[in-house]
């Protein structure tokens, strides 16, 4: 007979977080997905795989009770930020960690949070157990492209988690996989029992770790033409996608088919993730889409004066992550 589970009975971390509750007038709001961790190790665990290091700046989204920032800022990061939304839990959390040295706590939705003045904070590391209601759209404005965030550790539901991490051939394979997985590497690292967080969610969660997607793996490509081909595409998952895709000025579909390698019969779940950024250049106008950026040109390597201290060429200052001049235009 298999060992029975003990995440449901009334351990020490339960009982703390539901005395909380109770004396805060905490009640864990349905439509917003709250649902609070207790179980320590598994909280430790998941801030182990954050794989957090001096000089980091770490941003924990949606704090809650501490589960995951009790451990967080043990750590040793040069900086964490607390971002908070619920009104009785962001004092919770200012009592418990305001006082902390390199702590800053920001009473704020991640769904509208501006991530643009934490280019300066790199490196910059994101943790999140995220509220199922809106765990998408956080993930969606906090990794949009361009992103400071170098790595990130989330726990969602299970079916979110295995949907942003699926690859051709998984049944969960579809829009919201390719849209993340253009620009970021999603890996799902573990499932997690509904018995561990109060008030005990109806459905499994999981645990996923995403990094940026390397430059070099895929082509250059129009993210605004690649998603108007997805939407267009997954429109319909049981259709051919020579129904659903709009016409091409030049190129019919049977010569778009066999540029990509696929079937003319071929839906949208069986490309891949190139074939589709192909077909997006393919689809693509811009008379300039053939001339990226090239990994030869010269940059000015500074120090932390802005000094220069020698040249190198653009692929070398970006893989090792070197400081260079340049001008970055964010245009809204």
């Amino acid at each position: 007979m298999g060992k029975k589970s003990n995440h449901g009975t009334s351990t020490p971390e339960r009982q703390a977080a539901r005395r909380v509750m109770k004396e805060r007038e905490i009640d864990p709001s349905y439509g917003m997905g709250q649902n609070f961790m207790t179980d320590a190790t598994v909280a430790s665990w998941i801030v182990d795989q954050l794989e957090v290091r001096p000089g980091d700046t770490v941003m924990e989204i949606g704090p809650g009770m501490g589960a995951l920032t009790e451990h967080l800022v043990k750590k040793g990061a040069r900086r964490v930020i607390l971002v908070e939304k619920d009104d009785k839990l962001v004092e919770v959390v200012r009592e418990k960690y305001g006082q902390l040295p390199g702590v800053t706590i920001l009473h704020a939705d991640a769904v509208r949070l501006d991530m643009r003045p934490y280019f300066k904070e790199q490196p910059l590391k994101m943790l999140g157990a995220l509220p199922y209601s809106c765990g998408t759209e956080i993930i969606r404005n906090c990794l949009k492209n361009p992103s400071p965030v170098q790595r990130a550790v989330f726990t969602l539901q299970k079916e979110v988690c295995l949907k942003l991490s699926a690859q051709p051939g998984d049944s969960l394979y579809g829009l919201l996989s390719l849209r993340q997985q253009s620009r970021w590497r999603v890996e799902f690292l573990r499932q997690l029992p509904p018995d561990i967080f109060v008030p005990r969610p109806a459905v499994d969660s999981g645990v996923i770790a995403m990094e940026p997607r390397p430059r070099p793996e895929l082509p250059v490509f129009d993210e605004a033409v690649l998603d108007r081909v997805l939407a267009s595409g997954f429109s319909q998952r049981r259709k051919m996608l020579r129904n659903l895709l709009p016409p091409h000025p030049a190129m019919p579909w049977e010569e778009m088919a066999a540029a990509l390698g696929v079937l003319v019969t071929a839906r949208a779940q069986e490309l891949t993730l190139r074939q589709w950024v192909e077909l997006a250049n393919i689809y693509d106008s811009h008379a300039l889409k053939g001339n990226p950026q090239r990994g030869e040109e010269i940059f000015d390597v500074v120090n932390d004066r802005n000094e220069v201290i020698r040249q190198e060429m653009r692929r070398v200052v970006h893989v090792e992550g070197l400081w260079h001049r340049a001008v970055h235009l964010f245009v809204r």
